[in-house]
């Protein structure tokens, strides 16, 4: 009996030392949410430019993130720029942007479209991320809702579950087989048509989407069912789709094996290509 209380007082220490731990240890790494956004204005340009996407686009952790980058880059051509990316956004809240902005026919708009958003695809519709939440939020028990703070928010829980996603990445080049990271690539391939319309359905003169997976797999991704999705709707369409993993195959360009998001080298890489087809449009 005294070892079985050992074992669980020696859990609980080390449980509450790790969340205090991880809690004092914060740093510029963890994402931010922009709500100033970096923009650039001139009421004498004449062209527009809109930057949509989730942290993978904000980038709010790194000195130079993509949205300082482009800013910086359409000042000097004289287009205005319009930072619309925030962190923690998806597929849903993407949609109502990209409609809006499209009415409008812009210069420009650069898309990053993360693989984890196929979620919001459900039986073929686009759900409505933001109520579905609140509703799930409303109804469910205060157990339900601390176990949900402890899947999502504990750093310990956290820490095991990213732990378990590399190591099945070095064993078997997937993610953990079950969880709903590793069934993205299977959920791309089913909803394909869905989500091609969507990136179709956007209006405006010059359309680049940039396709996000987490650069910490390495080149991994090649070999998941979306990657061939997302080549052949690329031949198919007018717009202009890269994969990031065609232009980040290694995982030192992520921030670090349990952060997908691209470091500030793979943030160059990335700025660098998508420039070089800026300066492509007259």
């Amino acid at each position: 009996m005294r070892n079985i209380q050992s074992i669980f007082l020696l859990a609980i220490s080390f449980f509450l030392a790790f969340e205090l731990i991880s809690f004092c240890g914060k740093d510029d790494i963890i994402l931010d949410v922009n709500e100033i956004g970096h923009n650039y204005f001139d009421e004498r340009n004449m062209e527009n430019v809109y930057f949509i996407g989730d942290s993978y686009a904000s980038t709010n952790y790194a000195k130079e993130g993509f949205p300082m980058l482009f800013s910086q880059y359409f000042a000097k051509r004289k287009w205005n720029f319009f930072d619309l990316s925030k962190a923690g956004t998806e597929l849903s809240d993407h949609k109502i942007l990209l409609d809006s902005v499209s009415e409008s026919n812009p210069k420009l708009i650069i898309y990053y479209y993360n693989i984890s958003d196929i979620v919001s695809i459900q039986g073929g519709q686009l759900k409505d991320a933001a109520n579905h939440s609140k509703k799930n939020k409303s109804q469910q028990k205060w157990t339900s809702q601390i176990l949900d703070w402890f899947n999502n928010k504990s750093a310990t829980v956290i820490f095991i579950k990213k732990a378990a996603h590399h190591i099945s990445l070095l064993l078997t080049d997937k993610f953990l087989p079950g969880t709903p990271a590793s069934e993205f690539p299977r959920k791309t391939e089913k909803y394909k048509k869905e989500l091609e319309k969507i990136f179709q359905d956007i209006k405006c003169q010059n359309l680049i989407i940039l396709v996000n997976t987490p650069y910490s797999a390495g080149d991994r991704p090649k070999k998941w069912k979306h990657y061939k999705v997302f080549q052949e709707i690329a031949k198919n369409n007018a717009f202009t789709l890269i994969q990031g993993i065609d232009l980040i195959p290694d995982s030192k360009y992520a921030i670090s094996w349990q952060n997908g998001h691209p470091n500030q080298e793979g943030i160059y890489i990335i700025k660098d290509t998508l420039t070089k087809i800026f300066d492509t449009i007259q």
